[in-house]
């Protein structure tokens, strides 16, 4: 996962696509502790229970994804 993603997650919570508890900030650092903590989890899971190969080539699905959607 890319270090943008619990930002993101944030973002899509507060418009409402997720929910709220993906909003929630830390005061004194402005960093979104849960989102992150969440992500981590998820990535350390992926990493963990998956192959190499398949986590390979899913990382350069969502990176040509990302590429194409970039505006």
């Amino acid at each position: 996962m890319n270090s943008f993603q619990p930002r993101m997650f944030m973002a899509m919570a507060r418009d409402g696509l997720l929910p709220s508890f993906f909003s929630d900030i830390n005061a004194r650092t402005q960093v979104p502790v849960k989102s992150t903590v969440i992500i981590g989890i998820l990535a350390a899971a992926l990493a963990f229970f998956m192959d190499v190969s398949q986590l390979a080539g899913m990382v350069c699905y969502v990176f040509e994804l990302e590429m194409f959607y970039e505006e």
